[in-house]
């Protein structure tokens, strides 16, 4: 059996009120456990992508990037209501086809999919799976879900789509916990994988990283549903209060006060366990077989996909208008001979225009503010009224002297760093003495 177990199934606090692991932590505490890949699976987003990535890059774990995505069969035929939690399912991409379609199915749910949630259905799944590995999900999963409510009818019916989808990027994902639910739901999902010859694989589900955090993921869960305490709930919390602030575990602390809160983890340990504890975790299920711990390794070695950030996605305005030079070195032009223009040709001026356009150009921003001055210029030939500046920008020499914004941030002693950051506080001994008090 491999010695290695690894986290297909993990949330980051981009799993908004539910998830409290940073993306750098799932990283940081798969290199404690001396495991090889870890999975990023929040409810319906990818934000916490690059920071995924930027953490792996430092450490000897590979990032595995993945969304629990809200799945219902058909969006056009969903008859639940908007306050109705739709089924869950993991997908992972394992390559980077995949996770060009992870993307586009991401921005398909939040558009022509969004009721309440960002929804994906099969017809989503058939146009944009390729490239893409399945898990069936946790209790929450449309599989589960059928077995659960003894609906046999439709799990098959749910089995035969997914695995035409998906053929052996299709796994039946178990986890270890003894509700008995979870019971009835892990027999019949190795009933389906001996007859029906799917591979099953076990996840933990992980909602915070170590076992330590146990109470602050309940405090977590309790903030996120404050809003649907009954004024009953709120009225037992009141008169049990001496009663929990005695009790000095936060997980108990929290049965006294709210003992009948929708979701709770109170007795799942959802955090990011070393190989032997999951190992262990399972075989205490009475649902042990090895694939649930060999195939957590067998995905992992599949997916090969990473984010190829600085690519630039908008065309260079230089090439556009026919000229030889460079878009850096024409906005550099500009912005020099503007300087001069406008009299402000100044040794103040030339310094805080040298650190805005390091940062600029070393963040590959040249053309959005070539093609933002030509929109700008073209919308005042027009006659098109605009104003002097939006938000922070107006913290930008280089809009100023580009006609963008018409306020002077240099007289007025204004932020760019509100506008846009740079790698470093330390620039020019001239930008440091105006802002020394700030």
């Amino acid at each position: 059996m491999s010695s290695n177990f690894c986290h297909l199934h993990a949330h980051s606090e981009y799993s908004l009120l539910d998830g409290l692991s940073r993306p750098e932590q799932l990283i940081e505490v798969a290199e404690e456990n001396g495991q090889s890949h870890v999975a990023m699976t929040d409810h319906g987003t990818m934000g916490g992508y690059f920071r995924f990535q930027e953490a792996a890059n430092k450490s000897h774990v590979t990032p595995i990037f993945g969304l629990e995505s809200y799945f219902v069969p058909d969006i056009n035929n969903d008859d639940k209501d908007t306050k109705a939690e739709r089924f869950h399912l993991i997908l992972l991409a394992e390559n980077q086809q995949g996770l060009r379609n992870l993307m586009k199915l991401n921005r398909l749910a939040w558009t022509d999919g969004f009721y309440s949630k960002p929804r994906t259905d099969f017809e989503m799944l058939e146009e944009f799976g390729d490239g893409i590995i399945a898990l069936s999900g946790c209790m929450g999963g449309s599989i589960s879900q059928s077995i659960i409510n003894d609906d046999i009818e439709q799990a098959d019916k749910l089995m035969e789509r997914f695995m035409g989808i998906f053929g052996d990027r299709f796994y039946l994902e178990l986890q270890p916990w003894l509700e008995p639910d979870q019971q009835k739901v892990n027999a019949k999902l190795l009933d389906y994988a001996d007859y029906l010859d799917v591979p099953a694989v076990g996840t933990i589900d992980c909602h915070y990283p170590r076992k330590v955090n146990r109470g602050a993921e309940e405090v977590l869960l309790a903030v996120g549903m404050s809003s649907g305490f009954s004024a009953k709930d709120k009225e037992w919390a009141v008169e049990h209060l001496d009663d929990a602030k005695a009790e000095p575990d936060v997980v108990k602390k929290m049965e006294i006060l709210w003992p009948n809160r929708r979701i709770k983890f109170a007795d799942l340990p959802l955090y990011v366990m070393p190989t032997h504890e999951a190992v262990e975790a399972f075989e205490g299920s009475g649902y042990f077989r090895p694939e649930l711990i060999e195939n957590t390794q067998v995905i992992a070695d599949r997916c090969n996909a990473e984010l190829k950030p600085g690519k630039g996605l908008l065309p260079s305005f230089t090439k556009s208008i026919g000229l030889k030079s460079t878009s850096e070195s024409y906005l550099e032009e500009i912005a020099y001979f503007r300087l001069k223009e406008m009299g402000l040709d100044s040794e103040k001026y030339r310094e805080v225009m040298k650190m805005e356009l390091d940062i600029i150009l070393g963040k590959n921003f040249s053309d959005y503010f070539l093609i933002l001055w030509d929109i700008c210029k073209w919308a005042d030939r027009q006659g098109i009224r605009r104003g002097p500046a939006r938000g922070s920008s107006g913290g930008s020499l280089l809009t100023y002297c580009l006609g963008i914004t018409d306020v002077d941030p240099v007289k007025y002693d204004l932020l760019f760093w509100r506008f846009l950051s740079g790698p470093t506080y330390e620039f020019s001994p001239v930008f440091n003495e105006l802002h020394k008090n700030e």
